[in-house]
C-alpha cells in the first residue's frame, strides 16, 4: 500500500507457503532424484542426463546460495527422519531402525 495515497501496488499470497527449519527446506525437489538412489528411475531420462540435471542443480544453488549446501549436507539424516516419520508407527518398529535413530542422534548432538 502506498503510505501517500493508500492505493494498493501489490498483494502477497501466501497459500501453500510453509515455515521450516533450514535444513528441512534445503532439499532437492523430488523430480531431481539423486542419480545414485534407487529412485533414480521413476522420472525418466538416461543416467547421464540425470547425473548432469543433478550436478547443475547443485552447482547453481552454490551460486545463488552458498549456504545451502552447507545446510542440505547437514540437514540429510532429519529430513530421513522427518521422512520416515511420516511412514507411521509401524516402520518404526524394525529393530534395526534403533540404532539408525541412535546414529541421527549422536550427529545432532555434534
Amino acid at each position: 500500500i502506498d503510505e501517500e495515497t493508500g492505493t494498493v501496488t501489490g498483494l502477497l499470497d501466501f497459500e501453500g507457503t510453509m515455515l521450516v527449519p533450514t535444513w528441512q527446506a534445503a532439499a532437492v525437489p523430488q523430480w531431481i532424484p539423486d542419480p545414485t538412489s534407487d529412485m533414480a528411475g521413476w522420472y525418466g531420462g538416461s543416467p547421464g542426463e540425470q547425473v548432469r540435471l543433478w550436478n547443475l542443480f547443485h552447482q547453481t544453488m552454490k551460486i545463488l546460495s552458498p549456504e545451502w549446501e552447507e545446510a542440505y549436507k547437514k540437514g540429510k539424516p532429519f529430513r530421513e527422519v522427518a521422512g520416515r516419520m511420516a511412514m507411521g508407527v509401524s516402520v518404526w518398529s524394525h529393530p534395526s531402525l534403533l540404532e539408525w535413530a541412535e546414529n541421527r542422534i549422536q550427529h545432532a548432538t555434534e
